[in-house]
């Protein structure tokens, strides 16, 4: 009784009264029409009209009382059922907060856990075990005391609406009442399987059955937190034996049915969705009246509607080679299930059929619902196989088995259900999962590289692609100190995060995967998919790729990048405008962060060291972003330019999204406020997609008009090194003022508004900039630790042109990029970013 939808009850009883209200008023002036009609209908006609008048008004008036009456029995115990529903659910949650078990009859009974904790305790095993019972003995009686208060009152509400209806004209032949059970579960499946058009009381039944079987929203928060959530064996009983005795084209009938109803229709199609996410669910707990419990999982679901979500065929098994068309690795059987022997052939266009109907039928699920985690990762392998398929066929390289429209709704539905579970996709990304969780011979690399390399019909950007990616930089963070009981719980997130973005970048890297596949090459070829997502997700790490410690970053997981590898992952998302306005925006924030906590004396120069990496590293992914392109040196300033522009107005937005005040707590050293702290709110913002696109706003930084893939005596080329100095310098001056150090009226005119408060970068000239070194010197900064930190930024950005590129960034027309393009093109002891001392 606890997901009673008392609030509906509510809604409905007002209705009704509000209906009975309307049709007397209506009723009364027909009667009073047919009374004025004396004058001008005459005769036997005008007898018979009137006659028929009062005859409606009468009849009309049995309908408005029992409208009056029903809306009436709901009300005057409303109330009543309110605090009882109340008083269980406070029960309940107290009752297995303290270990215990609750049946769905009220009773009490200790679980396994608190008797093995008592029965550890030899000396006082039997008082232990006594004192349980009897606090669970007290619990039941409490417990079943609402339970039978909720009946009662229940009952009542019945029985009123009962008799209210019986007097309706013709009443009294309403749906009967159905009971949640495996056997109604049995008795429903079996019609729906047996009729083409579902009879209408049967899908009444149906609904009544699924308006009593939802979640409430804690229990649902619950379940998306990953933490067990019971409910009535009996929910779970009558979905399995409903989806068993229906099969799967009685399922995918009876949901489409539904949605052709209306909004009723598809509240209800959503329930039975909803009711299979629970089933599917290995967090769910069925409890039976005795107290034993029945567990949700993939395996509760009947093994026809396994064999659909789960048969990865394969048509041409002569044709697996790395580089093939079909290469289809992950795939698992060469033949089509076939429970009705139709013969393969007829089976493959059927299945193709059942995989849409189902999945659509799936996906009518609210996203409150979590999927189970090995239904999530058997759909995302499923998805996987038929993303290779599609992006095969868009190649005009391989035939598809069915229809191509078919196919890209089945993958959009998969994605979509697939994502709504963190941990399989975590699974999905990592390759690290239990066979109970993943299954056998899952193929990492192809699966995850093929989904983001898809090309959405609908364009990217309203595909559910981004779902398997937003939750890594929600999670990334860790804003709890180690003494709050959440801490732990956040923590894990934060570390499931960073886990499955470091997997994410290896995939992205990887020249050579296990399947013989050069992923960067691939994803390369296509980086105007689903890279934008991809670089949300791996923004927050990005100190991590240029080797920062964990206990700056404030994120875990993640480990660190070595410098060929983090290269290649800028260069493919600087393929993408958006992407690399994301990427390369974090990075700048970042390093500015470091200059800022610098001058604030917050750490040492091993800041500059990160500072300039994070530099070399966004320039050196342009750069072979542009070599890999055979850009000109021309064309090559140009990209460079539209780049940094995008990215440095993606910086400044990163920081005002609350950089300055999100930072709360990181264990270990605190010297280094992360953007992680504010990439959340950033990426969140509906206008990043755009962000490319708006004009550039001011943030500090370098002059991207001069080209540096000029020849060295080109005139200008040796202010762009002096201009990103004195961009560095400002972004100090900057943390002084902003921490209270500096008082900004000690400032020269210049660099001040009318307002007193200091210029942006851009509105101060290279004459003035040129005196914030004296300026900080003057207030306290050594000015020998001030050069050294330039000297290190400097070496730190160098250490990519060094270590990748062989100490050019590009030569138009050489070959220095073979070594982003390849594995062992940079020896191993270069491949290093080195300590920072």
């Amino acid at each position: 009784m606890i997901g009673w939808k008392l609030d509906a009850l509510d809604t409905q009883a007002m209705h009704w009264m509000a209906q009975s209200d309307k049709l007397k008023t209506e009723l009364d002036a027909v009667q009073n029409n047919s009374s004025n009609s004396l004058d001008y209908i005459v005769g036997k006609f005008g007898n018979g009209v009137r006659s028929k008048a009062s005859s409606v008004r009468d009849e009309g008036y049995k309908v408005a009382g029992v409208l009056h009456a029903a809306s009436g029995a709901i009300l005057m115990r409303l109330e009543q059922m309110r605090l009882a529903q109340a008083s269980v659910s406070q029960s309940k949650g107290l009752i297995t907060g303290e270990g215990y078990l609750v049946g769905e009859d009220g009773g009490v009974t200790l679980s396994l856990s608190q008797i093995a904790n008592a029965l550890s305790d030899r000396d006082n095993a039997a008082i232990k075990l006594g004192a349980l019972q009897r606090q669970a003995d007290e619990y039941a009686r409490s417990l079943r005391w609402w339970l039978a208060e909720a009946g009662l009152n229940g009952q009542i509400v019945v029985d009123g609406l009962t008799t209210a209806f019986a007097d309706l004209p013709g009443g009294g032949n309403g749906t009967t009442p159905v009971q949640i059970s495996g056997a109604s579960g049995q008795d429903l499946g079996t019609k729906v399987k047996n009729s083409d058009q579902i009879p209408a009381d049967v899908l009444a039944q149906i609904d009544q059955i699924l308006d009593r079987t939802g979640l409430s929203a804690d229990d649902l928060a619950r379940l998306h937190a990953g933490e067990t959530v019971d409910v009535p064996a009996s929910t779970l009983e009558f979905t399995q034996k409903f989806l068993d005795a229906a099969g799967p084209d009685g399922f995918a009938k009876v949901s489409e049915q539904l949605r052709a109803q209306g909004p009723d229709g598809e509240t209800h199609a959503r329930e039975l969705a909803n009711s299979v996410m629970l089933l599917s669910n290995e967090n769910v707990k069925g409890i039976k009246a005795d107290g034993k419990q029945t567990t949700g999982g993939y395996e509760q679901l009947p093994q026809s509607y396994r064999d659909i979500i789960s048969s990865r065929v394969l048509e041409n098994p002569n044709d697996q080679r790395a580089g093939n068309p079909s290469f289809l690795p992950d795939a698992n059987t060469n033949k089509y299930p076939d429970p009705d022997g139709i013969g393969q052939f007829r089976a493959g266009t059927k299945y193709y059929d059942n995989l849409t109907r189902m999945t659509t039928a799936l996906d009518a699920a609210d996203s409150s619902y979590t999927p189970g985690t090995k239904l999530s990762t058997e759909l995302y392998r499923q998805g996987g196989t038929l993303a290779t398929m599609l992006n095969a066929n868009h190649d005009g390289k391989l035939n598809l088995p069915a229809d191509g429209a078919l196919l890209e709704k089945s993958l959009t539905n998969i994605v979509d259900i697939g994502s709504r579970n963190t941990d399989a996709t975590a699974i999905i990304l990592t390759g690290e999962g239990t066979p109970d969780q993943l299954g056998a011979n899952y193929h990492r690399d192809s699966t995850v590289v093929a989904l983001i390399n898809h090309d959405w019909p609908g364009g990217v950007e309203n595909s559910p692609i981004h779902q398997m990616f937003d939750w890594i930089p929600q999670d990334a963070k860790v804003q709890l100190s180690p003494a709050d009981p959440g801490y732990q719980h956040q923590l894990d997130q934060s570390t499931l995060a960073g886990k499955s973005a470091r997997a994410l970048a290896d995939v992205l890297s990887t020249t050579k995967s296990p399947d013989g596949i050069n992923n960067f090459k691939s994803l390369f070829d296509h980086k105007d998919n689903g890279m934008r997502y991809v670089a949300g997700a791996l923004s927050p790490y990005v100190s991590n790729m240029v080797g920062v410690n964990e206990n700056l970053t404030g994120t875990h997981g993640f480990g660190t990048l070595n410098p060929v590898e983090a290269t290649r992952v800028f260069t493919l998302l600087d393929g993408d405008k958006h992407a690399a306005a994301i990427i390369n925006g974090a990075a700048i924030a970042q390093s500015y962060e470091f200059d800022r906590a610098f001058a604030r004396g917050d750490g040492g120069n091993e800041l500059a060291l990160y500072s300039g990496r994070l530099h070399g590293l966004i320039e050196g992914g342009i750069a072979a972003d542009s070599g890999l392109h055979n850009l000109d040196a021309e064309s090559a300033g140009t990209h460079r330019k539209e780049l940094l522009g995008a990215s440095f107005l993606s910086a400044k937005e990163i920081f005002n999204a609350g950089a300055k005040e999100a930072f709360k707590f990181v264990p270990g050293e605190r010297f280094v406020m992360p953007v992680v702290n504010s990439l959340e709110a950033y990426l969140k913002d509906p206008t990043v997609n755009a962000v490319y696109d708006k004009p550039t706003l001011t943030y500090p930084t370098v002059d991207t008009t001069l080209n540096p893939y000029a020849h060295k005596d080109t005139p200008g080329f040796q202010q762009i090194p002096e201009r990103a100095d004195a961009a560095q310098r400002y972004v100090m001056l900057q943390a002084r003022v902003d921490s209270g150090q500096l008082d900004p009226s000690t400032l020269p005119h210049e660099l001040l508004t009318d307002q007193g408060a200091l210029r942006t970068f851009d509105d101060v000239d290279d004459v003035d900039a040129a005196k914030i070194p004296a300026i900080l010197e003057g207030n306290g900064m050594d000015p020998h630790r001030l050069g050294q930190y330039e000297d290190d930024s400097a070496a730190g950005s160098k250490t990519v042109r060094a270590a990748v590129f062989g100490g050019e960034l590009v030569e138009p027309g050489n070959k220095l990029f073979g070594s982003v393009l390849q594995a062992g093109g940079v020896p191993d002891q270069v491949n290093r970013w080195g300590k920072a001392k």
